[in-house]
């Protein structure tokens, strides 16, 4: 197959899974995904993970990058999360099919969130020394991912949501989907036919499609929902039981990647 050029239109990441992303020009793309993406995760009383699908007005908290961690911010009030950490206490945790030890953030953080969702909640962070290890189907066979919902990577293009758009009343912002990188492409879904490719030299392997769920359906400004896009992505991207829309990918080579850099398939 002949290789060929695309551009990287957007980088976004989540620090705290569910939670507002942020765009950046530039990143660490690392194995376990892009420096600080799902860093943290709200967890219940029971220790399991929370996102919007059970608190769909997360919606409502917006993160940005500071020096010294990640800001905060509901309404008019603010907090930090440091990048480095003080824990207090380990708890096990259950995101999926993983059950892990996790970190426990500072009380009064948890306490913030709590308060603010309307619902007794934990902030963890994954243990620097103990990766949460997904089996993958493709080589390497497994990688060490944060608190991602399957992969460390997902891949949009933007053709994609192009004739997405042109079948809806409405059209949705390319950020509704939560991918962390973005490309720039003319032909709809040829993201799906990619198996590995190169943003700046570093080496990405595509694994299998991404299969979505009602939080595609949540406005990420307003917290309302709607029907689609699902109900649209299904008459026309529907497999079996799972509609499909954007690619999981995993990294091989670990650097630096920036809004602007080629993509190469």
């Amino acid at each position: 197959m002949i290789s060929k050029l695309h551009t990287i239109k957007q980088i976004q990441l989540y620090p705290i899974k569910g939670m507002g992303g942020i765009s950046v020009h530039s990143t660490k793309a690392l194995q376990e995904g892009i420096q600080w993406d799902r860093h943290w995760m709200l967890v219940d009383e029971e220790g399991t993970f929370q996102t919007q699908r059970e608190l769909r007005f997360m919606v409502h908290f917006k993160t940005a990058l500071k020096d010294e961690g990640v800001e905060v911010s509901y309404k008019e009030e603010k907090i930090l999360l440091p990048f480095i950490h003080t824990k207090e206490g380990e708890r096990t945790v259950q995101i999926w099919e993983h059950t892990l030890i996790a970190d426990v953030c500072k009380t009064e953080l948890s306490e913030w969130f709590s308060e603010h969702l309307g619902k007794q909640l934990q902030l963890v962070c994954l243990k620097a020394k103990t990766p949460r290890i997904k089996k993958i189907r493709v080589a390497p066979d497994e990688v060490a991912i944060r608190f991602s919902d399957g992969y460390p990577y997902t891949i949009l293009g933007t053709a994609s949501v192009e004739l997405l758009n042109s079948k809806l009343e409405e059209a949705l912002p390319e950020t509704r989907f939560r991918s962390t990188i973005i490309v720039e492409t003319d032909t709809p879904h040829a993201e799906d036919t990619w198996t590995d490719f190169q943003i700046n030299g570093l080496d990405f392997r595509m694994v299998k499609p991404c299969s979505r769920c009602v939080v595609t359906t949540i406005n990420q400004d307003t917290g309302s929902t709607s029907k689609e896009p699902l109900k649209t992505l299904s008459s026309y991207r529907r497999e079996g039981n799972y509609v499909n829309f954007t690619m999981n990918a995993i990294c091989l080579t670990e650097g630096v990647i920036s809004v602007g850099d080629k993509f190469t398939v």
